[in-house]
């Protein structure tokens, strides 16, 4: 348990993994938020200098999630094992107990009485077995309850420090408003996180974003990272955001159209990809970089391409949430769930759909001359930047970087 992104038994344990489709675009989603998130975690330490009193609130908020995730691991170990045993032998004793009072149409016991003495000694086996494993199970279950509790505690703690000392420090300004430049910003109604279209416009823009970036940090004098960390960091970060784009646009292959060509590109662009992010220190415990890992390649040549599996009609849903919620916004609850019920139903007919697709087609704008070619030519250049990523990866040139969040106000010795 708690391995590879695995961290409880699955909800469905008769539905073998392999049934189970990588989600491309949420695969994507995530992957590329965590890219960004991880780039401001060094810019924090390494850049901003978090001050040495938050790396220690830091520190100890860590081994306190260590703690409390191996507390987890226990449980769910337990429940994988002797929790499902429980559950038999639960199982097993309210089945003799009904047994037991079985009666036929005449009231009388169906089962002799020698018959029902077994049923009461093997009962009282049962309680025996299922005492041991329901205190065990208790047992595990405070000791996690506890740890979480700690973490609560300690979680509001750096999150109110934090706020004392500004969500953001002014170089983290900075790159938000780069992002913005791009049209990237971070809507509220997907949790602060970017959504597909501004993951994919941040991954194919990668290049250009991250070398401003890198020119704002290179400006700073005092920081603890030097010219070559900072040139590094951004070349790997840029690298796999190129790879990461790569591989995410063939796993949109459709099925039937995948080559042998495409597979070896993109087990050579898996491991590229999942070089760079172990050299960057990112974890490798969460679903997605598992799932990357593991799954996408062996599903796209099982399926002969996984572009059929796409889940993007699930992000538009947020993207139909919002305009629902501000078309309804000044009617109560119940109002506006009865006109966005109403409105989906009507919007779902056959005829409707017809009649939008017809809207669509006579107002859409037809591609000017040349259009065509500059698609064409945009993605040529997309695809040869994803292979020099590649091949500077393959090259041999980056290594594991020293583990910054362990690095205990270094900048303050460096000074010294």
């Amino acid at each position: 348990m708690n391995r590879k992104g695995i961290v409880s038994i699955a909800l469905f344990d008769c539905v073998d993994i392999i049934q189970y489709i990588f989600p491309i675009l949420h695969g994507e989603i995530g992957l590329g938020n965590y890219l960004l998130n991880h780039l401001y975690t060094w810019v924090d330490y390494r850049i901003e200098k978090v001050t040495e009193e938050e790396m220690e609130k830091r520190k100890l908020f860590r081994t306190i999630i260590e703690e409390m995730e191996l507390k987890e691991g226990e449980l769910m170990e337990f429940l994988s094992g002797g929790g499902r045993l429980l559950i038999e032998l639960k199982t097993e004793r309210a089945e003799l107990k009904e047994l037991k009072q079985f009666r036929d149409e005449d009231d009388q016991f169906m089962h002799t009485t020698q018959e029902r003495k077994e049923f009461d000694v093997r009962i009282k086996e049962l309680n025996v077995e299922i005492k041991d494993l329901q205190e065990e199970k208790d047992r595990l279950n405070s000791l996690f309850q506890v740890k979480k509790i700690v973490y609560e505690v300690a979680k509001k703690e750096l999150d109110e420090y934090k706020k004392k000392r500004g969500k953001k420090g002014e170089i983290r300004v900075k790159l938000e408003t780069i992002l913005a430049q791009y049209g990237i910003s971070r809507p509220e109604y997907h949790g602060g996180d970017l959504t597909g279209v501004k993951v994919k416009v941040l991954l194919q823009n990668i290049d250009k974003i991250f070398e401003e970036f890198k020119t704002e940090i290179m400006s700073i004098d005092d920081r603890a990272a030097d010219d070559n960390e900072v040139t590094t960091q951004i070349e790997m970060y840029t690298h796999l955001g190129f790879i990461l784009d790569g591989i995410f646009s063939m796993a949109r292959t459709k099925c039937g159209d995948l080559t042998n060509d495409m597979i070896d590109l993109i087990r050579r662009m898996n491991k590229a990809a999942l070089h760079l992010w172990r050299c960057l220190q990112m974890s490798m415990k969460g679903t997605k970089i598992h799932g990357l890992e593991d799954h996408l390649l062996k599903q796209m040549i099982k399926y002969n391409g996984t572009g059929d599996f796409t889940e993007d009609f699930v992000e538009q849903a947020h993207q139909y949430g919002v305009k629902e919620e501000a078309r309804t916004r000044s009617l109560n609850r119940f109002q506006a769930f009865n006109s966005h019920s109403r409105w989906e139903f009507t919007s779902n007919q056959a005829g409707v759909q017809q009649a939008k697709e017809e809207v669509f087609a006579q107002s859409s704008r037809k591609r000017k001359r040349g259009s065509d070619d500059k698609i064409a030519a945009s993605k040529l250049n997309r695809d040869e930047r994803r292979m020099a990523s590649l091949l500077a990866v393959e090259n041999g040139k980056y290594e594991v970087v020293e583990d910054y969040r362990k690095r205990v106000a270094r900048y303050e010795n460096d000074n010294t």
